[in-house]
């Protein structure tokens, strides 16, 4: 299964800069995508089709063990601000 990561940036969503004591005088907003560890179990089935002749019965699955993949990346969303001075 795929999933489809994205972010929309949207026109309700409020950004500030930063502190008027600040010694920078603009914020600038990223977006990237990192990723989080994770182990995994992954399950094998083999999945037939059943006829009768011509006429489908069912599916029939048979389990074909389990397997540990480790350090599988998941990607996730993150924003961040950066603080810089513009002359």
């Amino acid at each position: 299964m795929r999933e489809v990561i994205n972010l929309t940036w949207g026109t309700t969503d409020i950004y500030v800069g930063p502190p008027e004591n600040s010694p920078y005088n603009s914020r600038n907003y990223y977006s990237a995508c990192q990723y989080d560890l994770y182990n995994v179990t992954v399950k094998k089935y083999d999945v037939y089709k059943v006829y009768n002749g011509s006429t489908f019965i069912g599916y029939q699955e048979y389990y074909g063990g389990s397997y540990i993949v480790n350090d599988v990346k998941r990607p996730k969303i993150i924003k961040y601000s950066i603080d810089v001075w513009y002359k």
